[in-house]
């Protein structure tokens, strides 16, 4: 039984020396496109200053290109990476994009048998829409009521003012949110024998999303746009209007 256990041992051997050399020679896998696009990891000190800009076709949806991060133009400090290690302490300041709404913080220090520090601040912005507009403007001194003015009531009750009319007369309003989180972490070690943890974390919530849905009111018969080949958004289309009055449940 030894001599055959040893055979077998070669023979193992044998097969996985024997194993195609492209096999063994594979190149580490390419990274993922999110993490390509984060910050270099490197442990070198550097500090990637840009500028950038974002340009939209006519009628694109900025809020939903930007519903969780900015794309405004202008100059940043992109990336910020420093540390120092010794074999005392060590010590790391981060920064990412910073003086947008999406910005990033962190610093983490560790003096060694001492003290253990870390924190982070970073914004989450959430951006709904920048094509939203509404009639309605806030009544002075009570920002939770909404009116829309006598003049455009009135002309539109007596059919002196048109529906497109009134609607160039709406106000355009961005609505988005913007969430902010601190985070602290410590431990002091006055002694072998004793651990001191200090954490604190803290969430806030920012901006107005003056709206709890969006409901959408139209005509019967018009269209919602080209993309079923119907007409533009807006004219009226026979052919989905009767198909309207045929499959309704009266």
């Amino acid at each position: 039984m030894m001599k055959q256990r040893r055979s077998l041992l070669v023979f193992a051997l044998l097969a996985c020396l024997g194993l195609p050399s492209a096999l063994l020679a594979q190149e580490p896998s390419t990274p993922s496109p999110a993490a390509a696009a984060s910050a270099p990891q490197t442990n070198e000190n550097f500090a990637d200053v840009s500028g950038k800009g974002t340009f939209y076709t006519p009628g694109s949806d900025e809020g939903r290109a930007q519903r969780y991060r900015d794309l405004r133009g202008g100059g940043t400090l992109e990336f910020l990476r420093w540390s120092r290690n010794s074999d005392s302490i060590w010590w790391s300041v981060q920064a990412d994009h910073t003086a947008y709404r999406d910005q990033r913080y962190s610093a983490a220090i560790n003096d060694f048998g001492k003290f253990n520090g870390w924190f982070q601040f970073n914004e989450i912005p959430l951006y709904f829409s920048q094509q939203t507009q509404t009639l309605f403007t806030a009544v002075r001194g009570n920002p939770f009521s909404l009116q829309i003015s006598d003049g455009i009531q009135s002309g539109l009750q007596n059919r002196t003012l048109t529906t497109s009319q009134a609607a160039a007369l709406a106000q355009r309003f961005d609505l988005r949110l913007k969430r902010t989180v601190a985070e602290y972490k410590s431990t002091y070690s006055p002694s072998k024998n004793l651990d001191l943890d200090v954490w604190f974390w803290t969430t806030a919530k920012t901006g107005n999303r003056l709206v709890d849905a969006l409901l959408w009111i139209k005509p019967p018969g018009t269209s919602d746009g080209p993309c079923n080949g119907g007409p533009p958004a807006g004219v009226f289309w026979p052919s989905y209007a009767v198909s309207l009055a045929a499959n309704a449940r009266w």
